[in-house]
Protein backbone atom coordinates (compact mmCIF):
# COMPACT_ATOMS: atom_id res chain seq x y z
CA UNK A 1 0.00 0.00 0.00
CA UNK A 2 1.34 3.06 -1.13
CA UNK A 3 1.73 6.15 1.72
CA UNK A 4 -0.84 8.85 0.80
CA UNK A 5 -0.08 12.47 0.66
CA UNK A 6 -1.21 13.82 3.24
CA UNK A 7 -2.08 17.29 4.99
CA UNK A 8 -0.75 18.22 8.31
CA UNK A 9 -2.50 18.46 11.60
CA UNK A 10 -2.64 17.64 15.03
CA UNK A 11 -4.97 14.88 16.29
CA UNK A 12 -6.19 14.69 19.76
CA UNK A 13 -7.60 11.55 21.15
CA UNK A 14 -10.20 11.69 24.43
CA UNK A 15 -10.95 9.12 26.44
CA UNK A 16 -14.96 7.79 26.42
CA UNK A 17 -16.88 5.32 27.38
CA UNK A 18 -19.56 5.08 25.50
CA UNK A 19 -19.96 4.95 21.70
CA UNK A 20 -21.98 7.83 21.72
CA UNK A 21 -19.66 10.17 23.62
CA UNK A 22 -17.06 9.26 21.97
CA UNK A 23 -18.57 9.02 18.19
CA UNK A 24 -21.61 11.72 18.35
CA UNK A 25 -20.79 14.34 20.49
CA UNK A 26 -17.72 14.68 20.08
CA UNK A 27 -17.75 13.86 16.87
CA UNK A 28 -14.95 11.58 16.40
CA UNK A 29 -14.25 11.06 12.51
CA UNK A 30 -11.36 7.79 11.72
CA UNK A 31 -10.33 9.28 8.37
CA UNK A 32 -7.37 7.48 7.10
CA UNK A 33 -5.12 9.21 4.53
CA UNK A 34 -4.97 7.28 1.36
CA UNK A 35 -3.23 7.03 -1.89
CA UNK A 36 -5.46 8.17 -4.61
CA UNK A 37 -6.42 5.74 -5.94
CA UNK A 38 -7.98 4.69 -2.54
CA UNK A 39 -9.60 7.71 -2.00
CA UNK A 40 -13.45 6.98 -2.76
CA UNK A 41 -13.60 4.14 -0.53
CA UNK A 42 -15.81 4.14 2.03
CA UNK A 43 -16.46 1.09 5.02
CA UNK A 44 -20.18 2.13 6.01
CA UNK A 45 -22.68 0.03 7.12
CA UNK A 46 -23.76 -1.20 3.87
CA UNK A 47 -27.94 -0.72 5.00
CA UNK A 48 -30.61 -2.57 2.30
CA UNK A 49 -27.80 -2.02 -0.75
CA UNK A 50 -26.19 -4.58 -2.38
CA UNK A 51 -22.91 -2.77 -2.51
CA UNK A 52 -20.21 -1.81 0.51
CA UNK A 53 -18.92 1.17 -0.65
CA UNK A 54 -14.97 0.92 0.59
CA UNK A 55 -13.73 4.79 -0.07
CA UNK A 56 -11.68 5.40 2.85
CA UNK A 57 -10.89 2.29 5.19
CA UNK A 58 -11.90 3.32 8.08
CA UNK A 59 -15.38 3.51 9.29
CA UNK A 60 -17.04 6.73 9.70
CA UNK A 61 -18.87 4.76 12.88
CA UNK A 62 -18.20 2.86 16.00
CA UNK A 63 -20.55 -0.53 15.95
CA UNK A 64 -23.35 -0.03 17.74
CA UNK A 65 -22.77 -3.65 19.53
CA UNK A 66 -19.47 -2.44 20.94
CA UNK A 67 -18.65 0.39 24.01
CA UNK A 68 -15.37 1.86 22.61
CA UNK A 69 -12.93 0.94 25.18
CA UNK A 70 -11.61 3.31 27.86
CA UNK A 71 -7.83 3.95 28.22
CA UNK A 72 -6.24 4.55 31.30
CA UNK A 73 -3.39 7.65 30.12
CA UNK A 74 -2.96 9.58 33.38
CA UNK A 75 0.10 11.96 32.07
CA UNK A 76 0.25 13.81 28.58
CA UNK A 77 1.85 11.09 25.91
CA UNK A 78 2.60 12.75 22.40
CA UNK A 79 3.46 10.57 19.33
CA UNK A 80 5.22 11.71 16.71
CA UNK A 81 4.80 9.84 13.73
CA UNK A 82 8.37 9.57 11.93
CA UNK A 83 7.77 7.42 9.21
CA UNK A 84 3.88 7.27 7.65
CA UNK A 85 2.74 4.39 6.11
CA UNK A 86 -1.27 4.12 5.01
CA UNK A 87 -1.99 2.00 7.98
CA UNK A 88 -1.57 4.55 10.47
CA UNK A 89 -5.30 5.93 11.28
CA UNK A 90 -6.03 9.18 11.67
CA UNK A 91 -8.27 9.54 14.32
CA UNK A 92 -9.33 13.13 15.35
CA UNK A 93 -11.49 14.05 18.79
CA UNK A 94 -12.01 16.83 20.77
CA UNK A 95 -9.05 18.24 22.78
CA UNK A 96 -10.11 16.74 25.71
CA UNK A 97 -7.35 13.52 26.29
CA UNK A 98 -3.68 12.78 27.26
CA UNK A 99 -3.01 11.36 23.70
CA UNK A 100 -1.84 13.65 20.95
CA UNK A 101 -0.65 12.75 17.43
CA UNK A 102 1.60 14.77 15.32
CA UNK A 103 1.63 14.10 11.73
CA UNK A 104 3.75 17.07 10.63
CA UNK A 105 6.45 15.27 8.63
CA UNK A 106 3.44 14.19 6.50
CA UNK A 107 4.01 17.68 4.42
CA UNK A 108 7.35 16.15 3.54
CA UNK A 109 8.22 14.84 0.25
CA UNK A 110 8.58 10.95 1.23
CA UNK A 111 6.58 11.46 4.27
CA UNK A 112 9.21 11.28 6.85
CA UNK A 113 12.13 13.80 7.69
CA UNK A 114 14.81 12.91 5.32
CA UNK A 115 17.31 15.16 8.06
CA UNK A 116 18.49 12.74 11.00
CA UNK A 117 18.43 16.71 13.15
CA UNK A 118 14.81 17.17 12.91
CA UNK A 119 13.66 18.21 16.23
CA UNK A 120 11.36 15.41 17.92
CA UNK A 121 12.62 16.92 21.41
CA UNK A 122 9.02 16.80 22.74
CA UNK A 123 7.64 13.65 21.53
CA UNK A 124 7.32 11.18 24.34
CA UNK A 125 7.05 8.55 21.52
CA UNK A 126 8.26 8.04 17.90
CA UNK A 127 6.60 5.76 15.40
CA UNK A 128 8.37 4.54 12.41
CA UNK A 129 6.10 2.81 9.97
CA UNK A 130 8.89 0.63 8.72
CA UNK A 131 7.81 -0.42 5.11
CA UNK A 132 7.91 2.89 4.44
CA UNK A 133 11.83 3.48 5.43
CA UNK A 134 12.69 0.36 3.00
CA UNK A 135 10.92 1.98 -0.07
CA UNK A 136 13.50 2.87 -2.41
CA UNK A 137 16.27 1.50 -0.32
CA UNK A 138 18.60 3.33 0.88
CA UNK A 139 17.08 6.72 0.26
CA UNK A 140 14.66 6.55 3.42
CA UNK A 141 16.50 4.92 5.79
CA UNK A 142 16.85 7.81 8.10
CA UNK A 143 16.38 8.19 11.90
CA UNK A 144 16.82 10.63 14.68
CA UNK A 145 20.29 10.86 14.65
CA UNK A 146 20.46 10.52 18.72
CA UNK A 147 17.59 8.02 20.68
CA UNK A 148 17.40 9.60 24.35
CA UNK A 149 16.66 7.39 27.35
CA UNK A 150 12.99 9.55 28.32
CA UNK A 151 11.67 8.83 24.49
CA UNK A 152 10.04 5.70 23.70
CA UNK A 153 10.53 4.31 19.95
CA UNK A 154 8.13 1.78 18.26
CA UNK A 155 8.13 -0.03 14.88
CA UNK A 156 4.91 -0.19 13.08
CA UNK A 157 3.94 -2.99 10.35
CA UNK A 158 1.34 -3.45 8.45
CA UNK A 159 2.44 -5.21 5.64
CA UNK A 160 4.36 -9.02 5.22
CA UNK A 161 7.58 -9.33 7.21
CA UNK A 162 9.14 -10.99 3.82
CA UNK A 163 8.20 -10.83 0.55
CA UNK A 164 10.58 -11.58 -1.83
CA UNK A 165 8.68 -10.11 -5.22
CA UNK A 166 8.29 -6.26 -3.53
CA UNK A 167 10.81 -4.12 -1.90
CA UNK A 168 8.26 -2.94 0.43
CA UNK A 169 7.23 -4.91 3.28
CA UNK A 170 8.63 -5.21 7.10
CA UNK A 171 12.14 -6.98 6.75
CA UNK A 172 13.63 -4.08 8.94
CA UNK A 173 12.41 -5.73 11.77
CA UNK A 174 14.29 -8.34 11.63
CA UNK A 175 17.54 -6.55 11.14
CA UNK A 176 19.64 -6.16 14.33
CA UNK A 177 20.84 -2.28 13.32
CA UNK A 178 17.05 -1.12 13.08
CA UNK A 179 15.79 -3.37 15.85
CA UNK A 180 18.56 -2.09 18.60
CA UNK A 181 17.40 0.88 19.61
CA UNK A 182 13.54 0.51 19.57
CA UNK A 183 11.34 -0.31 22.34
CA UNK A 184 8.48 -2.30 20.95
CA UNK A 185 6.48 -3.16 18.06
CA UNK A 186 3.49 -3.21 16.45
CA UNK A 187 1.85 -5.33 14.25
CA UNK A 188 -0.72 -7.65 13.10
CA UNK A 189 1.32 -10.88 14.46
CA UNK A 190 0.21 -12.25 18.29
CA UNK A 191 4.19 -11.44 19.80
CA UNK A 192 3.76 -7.66 18.84
CA UNK A 193 3.77 -5.58 22.30
CA UNK A 194 0.75 -3.64 20.52
CA UNK A 195 -1.02 -5.73 18.16
CA UNK A 196 -2.60 -4.24 15.39
CA UNK A 197 -5.23 -6.07 13.84
CA UNK A 198 -6.45 -5.75 10.18
CA UNK A 199 -9.72 -4.74 9.64
CA UNK A 200 -13.12 -6.82 9.87
CA UNK A 201 -16.50 -5.20 8.69
CA UNK A 202 -19.78 -4.23 10.11
CA UNK A 203 -22.15 -6.41 11.76
CA UNK A 204 -25.46 -5.09 9.82
CA UNK A 205 -23.35 -6.48 6.44
CA UNK A 206 -22.36 -10.11 7.88
CA UNK A 207 -25.48 -10.80 9.45
CA UNK A 208 -27.20 -10.56 5.72
CA UNK A 209 -26.12 -13.98 4.82
CA UNK A 210 -25.82 -15.28 1.04
CA UNK A 211 -27.43 -13.35 -1.94
CA UNK A 212 -30.32 -15.41 -3.81
CA UNK A 213 -27.51 -17.33 -6.14
CA UNK A 214 -30.75 -19.34 -7.33
CA UNK A 215 -31.18 -15.93 -9.32
CA UNK A 216 -27.03 -16.56 -11.13
CA UNK A 217 -25.93 -18.99 -13.84
CA UNK A 218 -25.79 -22.42 -12.20
CA UNK A 219 -22.10 -22.97 -13.43
CA UNK A 220 -20.59 -19.67 -12.15
CA UNK A 221 -19.14 -21.18 -8.78
CA UNK A 222 -16.94 -18.94 -7.57
CA UNK A 223 -15.50 -15.56 -8.00
CA UNK A 224 -11.67 -14.05 -7.40
CA UNK A 225 -10.95 -10.63 -7.16
CA UNK A 226 -7.10 -10.08 -6.62
CA UNK A 227 -5.69 -7.24 -8.55
CA UNK A 228 -1.63 -7.68 -6.76
CA UNK A 229 -0.39 -10.23 -9.32
CA UNK A 230 3.43 -10.24 -8.33
CA UNK A 231 2.52 -13.19 -5.98
CA UNK A 232 4.03 -16.57 -7.84
CA UNK A 233 2.80 -19.12 -5.25
CA UNK A 234 -0.87 -17.27 -5.02
CA UNK A 235 -0.75 -16.90 -9.03
CA UNK A 236 0.23 -20.99 -9.45
CA UNK A 237 -2.79 -21.63 -6.93
CA UNK A 238 -5.28 -19.39 -8.91
CA UNK A 239 -4.41 -20.94 -12.08
CA UNK A 240 -4.62 -24.44 -10.81
CA UNK A 241 -7.94 -24.28 -8.95
CA UNK A 242 -9.41 -22.05 -11.90
CA UNK A 243 -8.13 -24.92 -14.68
CA UNK A 244 -9.71 -27.81 -12.34
CA UNK A 245 -13.48 -25.77 -11.71
CA UNK A 246 -12.64 -25.37 -15.63
CA UNK A 247 -12.34 -29.48 -16.39
CA UNK A 248 -15.72 -30.02 -14.19
CA UNK A 249 -17.76 -27.33 -16.87
CA UNK A 250 -18.13 -24.57 -14.07
CA UNK A 251 -16.56 -21.11 -13.99
CA UNK A 252 -14.69 -18.85 -11.74
CA UNK A 253 -15.74 -14.96 -12.46
CA UNK A 254 -12.34 -12.96 -11.87
CA UNK A 255 -12.69 -9.22 -11.46
CA UNK A 256 -9.36 -8.22 -10.45
CA UNK A 257 -6.46 -7.56 -12.33
CA UNK A 258 -4.80 -11.00 -11.85
CA UNK A 259 -6.68 -13.24 -14.19
CA UNK A 260 -9.04 -11.13 -15.83
CA UNK A 261 -11.72 -12.21 -17.43
CA UNK A 262 -15.12 -10.65 -16.04
CA UNK A 263 -15.74 -7.06 -15.81
CA UNK A 264 -17.55 -6.95 -12.82
CA UNK A 265 -19.29 -2.89 -13.16
CA UNK A 266 -19.39 -3.33 -17.13
CA UNK A 267 -17.62 -3.08 -20.04
CA UNK A 268 -14.51 -0.84 -19.90
CA UNK A 269 -14.88 -0.07 -16.62
CA UNK A 270 -11.35 -0.76 -14.11
CA UNK A 271 -12.30 -3.26 -11.23
CA UNK A 272 -9.48 -2.53 -8.95
CA UNK A 273 -11.05 1.15 -8.37
CA UNK A 274 -14.61 0.22 -7.31
CA UNK A 275 -15.67 -1.46 -3.77
CA UNK A 276 -13.81 -4.40 -2.46
CA UNK A 277 -17.10 -5.86 -1.74
CA UNK A 278 -19.96 -6.63 -4.29
CA UNK A 279 -22.62 -9.06 -3.04
CA UNK A 280 -24.35 -8.28 -6.39
CA UNK A 281 -21.33 -9.95 -7.94
CA UNK A 282 -21.01 -12.77 -5.36
CA UNK A 283 -21.10 -16.20 -6.17
CA UNK A 284 -21.48 -19.41 -4.02
CA UNK A 285 -17.74 -19.33 -3.48
CA UNK A 286 -14.44 -16.91 -3.59
CA UNK A 287 -11.21 -17.51 -3.91
CA UNK A 288 -9.14 -15.71 -1.44
CA UNK A 289 -5.21 -16.25 -1.42
CA UNK A 290 -2.92 -14.06 0.81
CA UNK A 291 0.16 -12.53 -1.05
CA UNK A 292 2.62 -14.31 1.67
CA UNK A 293 2.28 -17.38 4.10
CA UNK A 294 3.14 -16.14 7.00
CA UNK A 295 2.18 -16.53 10.37
CA UNK A 296 -1.04 -13.99 11.73
CA UNK A 297 -0.73 -12.88 8.66
CA UNK A 298 -4.56 -13.10 7.73
CA UNK A 299 -5.61 -9.89 6.24
CA UNK A 300 -9.20 -8.70 5.57
CA UNK A 301 -10.10 -10.02 1.91
CA UNK A 302 -11.39 -13.17 3.69
CA UNK A 303 -13.75 -11.05 5.75
CA UNK A 304 -15.09 -8.74 3.00
CA UNK A 305 -15.86 -12.31 1.15
CA UNK A 306 -18.16 -13.51 3.98
CA UNK A 307 -19.99 -10.05 3.92
CA UNK A 308 -20.45 -10.69 0.23
CA UNK A 309 -22.21 -13.96 1.74
CA UNK A 310 -19.97 -16.38 -0.09
CA UNK A 311 -18.13 -19.13 1.29
CA UNK A 312 -14.43 -18.34 1.00
CA UNK A 313 -12.03 -21.11 -0.08
CA UNK A 314 -8.54 -19.94 1.60
CA UNK A 315 -5.12 -19.96 1.17
CA UNK A 316 -3.22 -18.37 3.86
CA UNK A 317 -1.49 -18.54 7.20
CA UNK A 318 -3.08 -21.56 9.33
CA UNK A 319 -4.13 -19.12 12.48
CA UNK A 320 -7.03 -18.17 10.00
CA UNK A 321 -8.62 -21.33 12.01
CA UNK A 322 -8.44 -19.02 15.15
CA UNK A 323 -9.57 -15.95 13.74
CA UNK A 324 -12.81 -16.12 11.24
CA UNK A 325 -16.08 -18.30 12.59
CA UNK A 326 -16.15 -21.71 13.14
CA UNK A 327 -16.99 -23.83 9.72
CA UNK A 328 -17.52 -20.64 7.89
CA UNK A 329 -14.23 -21.61 5.24
CA UNK A 330 -12.79 -23.90 3.21
CA UNK A 331 -8.84 -24.04 4.02
CA UNK A 332 -7.19 -24.91 0.97
CA UNK A 333 -4.31 -26.93 2.59
CA UNK A 334 -6.65 -29.13 4.72
CA UNK A 335 -6.90 -30.86 1.12
CA UNK A 336 -4.47 -33.17 -0.18
CA UNK A 337 -5.26 -32.09 -3.75
CA UNK A 338 -6.29 -29.42 -5.47
CA UNK A 339 -8.48 -31.86 -7.64
CA UNK A 340 -9.80 -32.84 -3.80
CA UNK A 341 -10.47 -29.49 -3.09
CA UNK A 342 -12.84 -28.55 -6.22
CA UNK A 343 -14.59 -31.68 -5.59
CA UNK A 344 -15.16 -30.88 -2.18
CA UNK A 345 -16.64 -27.49 -3.63
CA UNK A 346 -18.67 -29.21 -6.40
CA UNK A 347 -20.55 -31.47 -3.10
CA UNK A 348 -21.83 -28.32 -1.40
CA UNK A 349 -25.62 -29.55 -0.51
CA UNK A 350 -27.78 -26.84 0.72
CA UNK A 351 -27.41 -28.22 3.86
CA UNK A 352 -23.90 -28.14 3.94
CA UNK A 353 -24.23 -24.08 2.40
CA UNK A 354 -26.93 -23.85 5.53
CA UNK A 355 -23.85 -24.67 8.34
CA UNK A 356 -21.26 -22.60 6.79
CA UNK A 357 -23.64 -19.30 6.70
CA UNK A 358 -25.04 -20.65 10.31
CA UNK A 359 -22.93 -18.69 12.29
CA UNK A 360 -24.53 -15.43 10.96
CA UNK A 361 -27.17 -16.38 13.40
CA UNK A 362 -24.96 -16.52 16.08
CA UNK A 363 -24.02 -14.29 18.74
CA UNK A 364 -20.92 -12.05 17.88
CA UNK A 365 -18.71 -13.33 20.44
CA UNK A 366 -18.80 -16.89 18.70
CA UNK A 367 -17.69 -14.61 15.58
CA UNK A 368 -13.80 -15.85 16.12
CA UNK A 369 -11.66 -12.63 16.53
CA UNK A 370 -14.35 -10.30 15.08
CA UNK A 371 -14.75 -8.41 18.45
CA UNK A 372 -10.86 -8.21 19.00
CA UNK A 373 -10.40 -6.78 15.71
CA UNK A 374 -12.18 -3.55 16.58
CA UNK A 375 -10.96 -3.35 19.65
CA UNK A 376 -7.03 -4.25 18.78
CA UNK A 377 -7.23 -2.97 15.19
CA UNK A 378 -6.20 0.68 14.33
CA UNK A 379 -9.49 2.61 15.17
CA UNK A 380 -7.85 1.98 18.71
CA UNK A 381 -4.08 1.49 18.27
CA UNK A 382 -3.22 5.40 19.01
CA UNK A 383 -5.20 5.07 22.02
CA UNK A 384 -3.29 1.97 22.84
CA UNK A 385 0.29 3.19 22.14
CA UNK A 386 -0.07 6.10 24.19
CA UNK A 387 -1.51 4.30 26.98
CA UNK A 388 0.86 1.41 26.93
CA UNK A 389 3.95 4.40 26.54
CA UNK A 390 2.18 6.34 29.96
CA UNK A 391 2.43 2.63 31.87
CA UNK A 392 6.46 2.09 31.09
CA UNK A 393 6.95 5.96 32.31
CA UNK A 394 4.79 5.94 35.58
CA UNK A 395 6.71 2.34 36.63
CA UNK A 396 9.90 4.78 35.96
CA UNK A 397 10.78 3.03 32.79
CA UNK A 398 14.29 4.02 31.03
CA UNK A 399 13.89 3.35 27.43
CA UNK A 400 17.44 2.78 24.91
CA UNK A 401 19.39 5.17 24.01
CA UNK A 402 22.43 5.55 21.56
CA UNK A 403 23.26 6.38 17.89
CA UNK A 404 21.44 5.79 15.31
CA UNK A 405 22.83 3.29 12.85
CA UNK A 406 23.50 4.23 8.92
CA UNK A 407 21.83 3.04 5.69
CA UNK A 408 23.65 -0.70 5.23
CA UNK A 409 23.34 -3.70 4.04
CA UNK A 410 20.31 -6.19 5.83
CA UNK A 411 21.74 -9.17 6.54
CA UNK A 412 17.83 -10.03 7.68
CA UNK A 413 17.04 -12.91 5.59
CA UNK A 414 19.84 -16.01 6.49
CA UNK A 415 18.48 -18.43 4.93
CA UNK A 416 17.71 -16.20 0.96
CA UNK A 417 20.13 -13.78 0.86
CA UNK A 418 19.04 -11.89 -2.08
CA UNK A 419 15.77 -10.92 -0.62
CA UNK A 420 18.31 -8.22 1.23
CA UNK A 421 18.33 -5.09 -0.92
CA UNK A 422 21.94 -4.87 0.44
CA UNK A 423 22.24 -1.33 -1.16
CA UNK A 424 20.64 -1.78 -3.96
CA UNK A 425 16.83 -1.04 -4.87
CA UNK A 426 14.76 -3.18 -6.09
CA UNK A 427 11.83 -0.45 -6.40
CA UNK A 428 13.36 0.41 -10.43
CA UNK A 429 12.61 -3.45 -11.37
CA UNK A 430 9.10 -3.21 -10.22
Amino acid sequence: MLCAIARSFLLHVAVKSTTDEFWQEESVSLLQFKATRQASRDLRPSNDTNVVHLGRDEPMKWPDELEYPVFNIPIPIHIFIWSFAGFLPSTGTSQMGNCTVDYSSQQLENQMPMSPDYDISDADVVLFAVPNMLWAWPTRYVFPREKKADQMWITSCEEPFHRDELAYDCRLVQDEATMELMDATSSYDASADIQTLFDTVYVEDLKKGPPDFSATPSDELATVAHSDCATDFRNSWLEEIMAEIAKTGHKVLSYGRCFHNTDEFGPGEDSYVHPWMDRAAARPFKLVGENVLQPWYVTEKIWNALAEGSVPVYLGAPEVKQMLPEGSFLYADDFPSTQALVQRMLDFTPEDFAKAHAWRDKPTSEWGIWKDTWLYGRHTMMNRICEFAAKQKMEGKEFKSGTTPAAHDLPCCPADPTCCLNGQSKSAAL
